[in-house]
């Protein structure tokens, strides 16, 4: 990305973005997933090529073998200015702890209306504000559109309604968040979390252009749907993506309470490895796309020997199948496979 302390702030786009390691999803979203401070042990990659896998240790973590301080995937230096990363810092302390925290605890109870359909349990949060809930997500979506963009040229929202987010947040960040007025956007969105977690270590952060209208994002505990054109089914999503999609009850109204859908793990899961899922057949299908135009060979034999190359590198060095065919790929293009 190449920004520096001089560059300026990619909220306000007025003071100089002079704050480093600036978390573009909120530090208290990750904390069940990151674990003990510097232990952490996290994977980044993306669809069509466009970053190679990634691995990040914590300093202290057993299997950081590397003598160089590496930047953790989840933070970035020189983003945003002091000013603004104070404001979403606020905002995030207002809504983290109700809807993610809060709601889960028998004496919170009260706080929270029950209701459900055949197949989802809905948590309406009694005593948050609709607006600071909206403007909250809004700000979640927006940083994830435009960190994608920059780091990855990767579109999840088309620019111009990236822009429209900054100017709302910037507009409603500057307002006393306890009289946030009733002339915010109202855009839509859904929110889901799983109605229990077997291991919250094991957090994903992610989304891609593979899905569109409605953008998916995985937040650790949540998954968001975002639609920027409004809300429509205009897809055959596969199961269970398809079942959240078609449940408009979900839907933030922007006259009533806020509202957080609640599945099973089993399908909060099944939609995760579906994403993951989609998005390693994406890489796939790119690295057999790459060695087919650096070699000429058709797809069959590009396939084939991608394959064969990358199981044989797989095997030998115990690596990852993506960095494994990814070397291959490599290695194929440069006439030296092995």
């Amino acid at each position: 990305m190449g920004r520096t302390a001089k560059d300026k702030c990619l909220l306000c786009k007025v003071n100089e973005s002079d704050k480093k390691n600036s978390h573009w999803i909120p530090a208290a979203m990750l904390k069940s997933m990151v674990g003990k401070r510097d232990n952490e042990e996290s994977y980044q990659f993306s669809n069509y090529q466009k970053r190679k896998l990634d691995i990040y240790y914590g300093r202290d973590n057993l299997k950081n073998t590397d003598t160089i301080r590496k930047q953790n995937h989840y933070s970035l230096n020189f983003i945003f200015c002091f000013d603004c990363e104070d404001k979403l810092g606020k905002i995030e302390g207002k809504v983290i702890p109700i809807i993610q925290d809060e709601i889960r605890l028998d004496n919170k109870k009260p706080n929270y209306e029950e209701l459900s359909n055949d197949e989802i349990t809905f948590k309406k949060c009694l005593r948050l504000d609709n607006h600071l809930f909206r403007l909250f997500f809004y700000s979640v979506i927006w940083r994830f559109a435009l960190i994608y963009r920059i780091e990855d040229d990767i579109k999840l929202i088309s620019e111009e309604k990236e822009e429209e987010l900054r100017k709302i947040l910037n507009e409603f960040l500057n307002k006393d968040l306890n009289k946030i007025s009733s002339d915010i956007p109202d855009l839509a969105f859904q929110v889901f979390t799983a109605d229990s977690f077997e291991d919250k270590t094991e957090g994903t952060v992610y989304s891609e252009d593979i899905y569109s209208d409605p953008m998916i994002c995985f937040a650790n505990e949540f998954i968001i749907f975002y639609y920027e054109n409004g809300y429509a089914v205009k897809h055959n999503y596969s199961l269970p993506i398809n079942t959240l999609v078609e449940s408009e009850m979900a839907l933030n109204d922007i006259n009533d309470h806020p509202k957080i859908g609640f599945i099973d793990n089993f399908h909060f899961q099944a939609i995760n490895e579906k994403m993951i899922s989609d998005a390693v057949t994406a890489i796939l299908n790119s690295l057999v796309k790459k060695v087919c135009d650096c070699t000429g060979l058709s797809l069959i034999n590009s396939r084939y020997n991608l394959a064969k190359i990358g199981m044989d590198i797989h095997q030998k060095t115990g690596e990852n199948l993506i960095t494994a065919f990814e070397e291959a790929a490599d290695l194929i293009c440069k006439g030296e496979p092995k």
